[in-house]
């Protein structure tokens, strides 16, 4: 099941600084998430769709530009969005055993 969310934060586009809201609406699927390595490309994931909202056009060469702090703002609450859902996720399989037994 895709499961979405979105992380409001700031983009501060250069030169002026001037603050710019952003929204990263991250899109994964849990269950496609089995290993290691399915974990590292849901990373790569997030980081690229992180890069994509943070990216601005600078003003004078019209060159696109990473707000890198932007990005890492937005993998933050990525990783602790993904972890309240894997952390659910652990307590409603627990509580189904629980109430299994």
């Amino acid at each position: 099941m895709k499961t979405s969310f979105i992380a409001a934060l700031a983009l501060f586009a250069a030169p002026a600084l001037a603050e710019t809201p952003v929204e990263v609406e991250f899109t994964y699927d849990l269950a496609e998430v089995q290993s290691e390595a399915d974990f590292v490309k849901l990373e790569t994931s997030f980081r690229n769709q992180a890069r994509s909202a943070c990216a601005y056009a600078a003003p004078l060469t019209r060159a696109t530009v990473v707000d890198h702090d932007c990005v890492e703002q937005a993998m933050d609450q990525a990783f602790k969005q993904l972890a309240t859902t894997l952390d659910n996720a652990r307590d409603v399989a627990l509580n189904t055993v629980d109430g299994a037994q």
